[in-house]
């Protein structure tokens, strides 16, 4: 098992979820943030939704789950917002370099 996650969230318009990549993408929270348009239906205080949303997928390691779920609900409209981990079981030897070597390399690791 690798020690990289991917952790899934939604958000309203693809503006906020920009807005949330820039910050976790500069401050080397995560490698990538890809974005997805979807239709998503939920119960919600009783009632049936039915939204447009854009599911940002983002890639990062497990070590970096708590400060990530801290900036997401700093930075989201929603009282309650999707904050989802999935382990990444295999990753692509070169591919999972890049993640560790460039693109996630934090002083405090």
């Amino acid at each position: 098992m690798s020690e990289f996650i991917i952790i899934e969230t939604t958000y309203p318009n693809l503006e906020q979820a920009k807005n949330l990549a820039k910050i976790l993408l500069t401050e080397n929270f995560a490698a990538c943030v890809n974005f997805y348009t979807i239709e998503s239906m939920y119960i919600w205080q009783g009632k049936l939704e039915n939204n447009p949303e854009i599911l940002i997928r983002i890639k990062s390691k497990k070590s970096f789950f708590d400060e990530i779920e801290k900036i997401i609900k700093k930075h989201h409209g929603y009282m309650l917002p999707e904050i989802i981990s999935i382990n990444i079981d295999e990753v692509e030897e070169k591919y999972g370099e890049w993640l560790q070597n460039v693109a996630l390399k934090k002083i405090s690791d």
